[in-house]
């Protein structure tokens, strides 16, 4: 498992570098997406990531 935050958030930085028109939907309220981007995140780890760390972090980077 990958618990360190430097390499989730070098993740989801490139998952919304990538997702640019998905992260604004995000912003203005489609909250669905919380999901793809959760999923984006531990397909860009190959599924090494700890979970709840890339919840976490992703919670916290998503709102920008």
């Amino acid at each position: 498992m990958v618990s360190d935050t430097a390499v989730i958030d070098e993740a989801i930085q490139a998952i919304f570098a990538a997702n640019d028109a998905e992260l604004a939907r995000y912003r203005n309220g489609e909250e669905k997406l919380f999901g793809f981007f959760m999923g984006q995140v531990m397909r860009a780890t190959k599924g090494k990531a700890d979970p709840q760390a890339a919840k976490a972090r992703l919670q916290e980077l998503i709102r920008g």
